[in-house]
């Protein structure tokens, strides 16, 4: 896999990543709010793997959120160097007994 790293806008990547799965989310009735943090810094990434990893996630998210539910995409500056984002839904999420699973692979 060949990485290519770019110094660009995470909001246009964020954006992107949105725009690319908004009639999917709009037929189920979920909603998708983009809440980047004002004036983020450039970071350098490579934005076309990054909307990939964001339509895995956001796409996993329209999928297991209900009707009429939410996701919100966040990116806000972490600590004054970094450029965090995180995608969140409320959809029912992830069984407590299969939590454990997951925590435990990560290990």
């Amino acid at each position: 896999m060949n990485i290519v790293l770019t110094a660009c806008s995470i909001d246009k990547v964020i954006s992107e990543s949105i725009e690319g799965l908004n009639a999917w989310a709009n037929a189920k009735s979920v909603a998708i709010v983009n809440k980047v943090q004002a004036n983020l810094p450039q970071v350098k990434i490579d934005p076309d793997k990054i909307i990939q990893v964001l339509n895995n996630l956001i796409g996993n998210a329209i999928k297991f959120t209900p009707n009429n539910g939410t996701i919100t995409v966040e990116a806000k500056l972490h600590n004054d160097r970094e450029v965090v984002v995180s995608v969140q839904d409320t959809g029912v999420g992830i069984a407590k007994d299969e939590l454990l699973k997951v925590n435990h692979n990560n290990k």
